[in-house]
């Protein structure tokens, strides 16, 4: 899961860096979209690292019974 976390901070950044870089190429409605969409997959990272704590916790603990 780990490496899924580290491909969506990236997938996080390289869009900031899309829109911060290249803004002029996009209409009003493209940016809206983007910064949408951006926001979307933070809300899904920091739902993902709190869940996965919580089910890692629960499921994942070790038991000798």
């Amino acid at each position: 899961m780990e490496k899924f976390q580290e491909y969506l901070k990236d997938v996080i950044k390289d869009n900031e860096l899309e829109l911060k870089n290249n803004i002029d190429k996009y209409t009003f409605e493209e940016r809206a979209y983007m910064r949408g969409y951006n926001q979307a997959l933070k809300d899904l990272y920091f739902d993902f690292n709190v869940d996965w704590k919580d089910y890692s916790d629960e499921v994942l603990s070790f038991s000798v019974n």
